[in-house]
């Protein structure tokens, strides 16, 4: 009991401090061998792989977790260029944030795409603390080295939505009061718990 106790006030304390959490996720990709995304999976390469999402609350983005699809033999170590924008143009004033990161070479399994079979990738990449307000957004990422021209593709997590989470910190995070109430709620429970060990 002592341990649940330790373990929830350190999760709270992680929440006060600005700990970095899941803060959208559009959901998993498709991973059944027989799936075929082709008239859904945009094409990274093109500069056309575009993912909106809608931000609940306020936020701080610190990271993005994607996945891609590739054909066999297309990786050649690209950079891509990550860009999130006010609109779906990315037009220069409407860019809040951008940076460049390498393809991953994390492979997951293999999808059907047009009849052809392609490989699964799991890609992070660090954003530099991009602060968004509650509204939308759209996240762009697009071949910059010119290295993978052909095959690389949004994973999707359904027909029509692409598979992709931001993780970052919340702009407010619950009051202290919150906190010592919950404290003191918890700290109550361990008494009752003793107390009654020991009858």
């Amino acid at each position: 009991m002592r341990f649940l106790f330790a373990g929830l006030l350190l999760s709270l304390a992680s929440v006060a401090w600005g700990s970095p959490i899941t803060i959208y996720n559009n959901g998993a990709p498709i991973t059944n061998p027989d799936s075929d995304c082709s008239s859904v999976c945009p094409d990274v390469a093109t500069g056309v792989g575009e993912g909106v999402f809608t931000l609940p609350f306020g936020a701080t983005i610190t990271g993005v977790e994607f996945w891609t699809l590739q054909a066999p033999n297309s990786y050649k170590g690209g950079e891509l260029t990550w860009q999130i924008c006010l609109d779906g143009s990315c037009s220069p004033g409407s860019i809040l944030g951008s940076g460049n990161f390498l393809l991953s070479e994390d492979m997951l399994g293999f999808v059907d795409v047009a009849g052809y079979g392609a490989t699964e990738y799991d890609n992070t990449f660090p954003v530099s603390n991009v602060s968004l307000g509650k509204q939308t957004y759209y996240l762009d990422i697009s071949d910059s080295s010119g290295q993978d021209t052909f095959g690389i593709f949004w994973a999707t997590s359904n027909v029509d939505t692409l598979a992709f989470e931001l993780t970052g910190i919340p702009a407010s995070v619950p009051e202290p009061t919150t906190f010592v109430l919950l404290g003191a709620g918890l700290a109550g429970v361990l008494a009752l718990k003793r107390r009654a060990h020991r009858g």
